[in-house]
């Protein structure tokens, strides 16, 4: 760990690790890419190539939630307290301007530019247009794509999504809760109840158009990713050896 001049914590030795998932999901991105262009393409065939894009985007969900915890309760432990505007407004400068480009730049252009015309997901486009707008700008993206499919080109926004509801939910929790590893615990375990009922509830009445939306809802809801990286923050935070050696 690192601490710069201005007072900013930057873990150098998790460099490595976001590299490699990087590449997890580039890899599997242009499998995909390959697939629904209609190209030669292993995407389906190779059950490591589906599923290594998967494990890359969870390992940054818990990166995370591993590097917010433990931001938080850096400054709760400085200020005895939250600063939960600030902590916001941070998070709109750097995030905002940027998202709400892209999802103009995926609505107003790129739909229009012929050679990067993709039938298969195009085809899902025009039919719900005005909805999934709404739903982008309100910075559900997520709930778009489990609605309506793919936008398009930004498809891959639906993380950016869900980080920002993480980002809305975390500095609250870390601030009010008295015992954060017992409520990151319950994080887990109500998120994991959940997405278990949903797949029970499924099987059960497979033709329910509320549960076909609720099940990709739920598992692109990765907060119990996010969960898991807090209680590695929580432990580091807290002097935890073993984790020390990992990041140094």
């Amino acid at each position: 760990m690192t601490i710069k001049p201005e007072g900013h914590i930057y873990f150098t030795g998790l460099n490595g690790l976001r590299f490699f998932a990087a590449i997890a999901v580039v890899i599997t991105h242009i499998e995909l890419i390959k697939y629904q262009s209609g190209y030669s393409n292993i995407w389906r065939d190779n059950k490591l190539i589906f599923e290594l894009g998967s494990l890359g985007v969870i390992f940054f969900f818990v990166l995370s939630g591993f590097l917010i915890t433990y931001l938080l309760l850096k400054e709760k432990s400085v200020t005895q307290t939250v600063a939960v505007r600030k902590f916001y407004l941070r998070r709109i400068l750097r995030i905002w301007p940027l998202y709400y480009f892209i999802v103009l730049l995926g609505f107003l252009v790129l739909p229009n530019i012929p050679f990067i015309h993709n039938p298969y997901l195009n085809k899902f486009f025009d039919n719900n247009l005005g909805p999934n707008f709404v739903l982008y700008l309100l910075f559900l993206p997520n709930l778009a794509f489990a609605t309506f499919a793919a936008v398009p080109h930004i498809g891959q926004t639906w993380s950016i999504g869900v980080e920002e509801q993480f980002y809305v939910l975390w500095p609250v929790l870390v601030k009010y809760c008295k015992n954060i590893l017992k409520a990151l615990i319950l994080v887990i375990v109500i998120l994991i109840a959940l997405k278990v009922i949903v797949l029970i509830l499924c099987k059960q009445y497979p033709d329910s158009g509320a549960l076909r939306i609720i099940k990709p809802f739920l598992a692109m809801t990765k907060m119990e990713s996010m969960a898991i990286g807090g209680i590695g923050a929580y432990f580091l935070f807290n002097g935890n050896k073993k984790i020390k050696l990992f990041y140094n």
